[in-house]
């Protein structure tokens, strides 16, 4: 049993058979993660920075007694996604980027202001901006 899939076409919905999509003219399938896929480059990158990041820990604790300043390496497993999500030239980059944005200057105002409590507000900013600049439904 293939999967059904639903697209527009002038302005009328049709149901069609996932494996038929090729058949038809002038359409572009689209998806979001498809630079995240098992197979590609950026799909390995992100599935080894937890590993990497346990690593550099280590090495950083048992080498140089750096175990609380450490643990700022696992900030890069949600921040390698979104940064490679920003060269990626997709429409996804301009939210990764603000996303990011977000991320620093969280980071900012804890480390630098010790806001760390009032801080956290400004995650409220991701939703919005998501429902701004996401995909639109037509």
């Amino acid at each position: 049993m293939s999967k059904k899939v639903i697209y527009k076409e002038n302005d009328i919905e049709k149901e069609i058979d996932f494996d038929d999509l090729e058949d038809i003219e002038n359409i572009d399938i689209l998806d979001d993660d498809e630079d995240f896929e098992e197979g590609s480059i950026r799909g390995k990158i992100v599935a080894i920075t937890p590993f990497v990041c346990v690593i550099v820990y280590l090495l950083l604790g048992f080498l140089g007694g750096l175990w609380h300043p450490g643990w700022l390496v696992f900030l890069l497993i949600p921040i390698v996604p979104l940064v490679l999500k920003l060269f990626s030239g997709r429409r996804g980059s301009l939210i990764a980027f603000l996303e990011l944005l977000v991320v620093v200057a969280y980071l900012l105002l804890g480390f630098l202001g010790g806001w760390w409590h009032p801080g956290w507000i400004i995650f409220l900013l991701m939703p919005i901006i998501g429902i701004l600049f996401g995909k639109k439904d037509d």
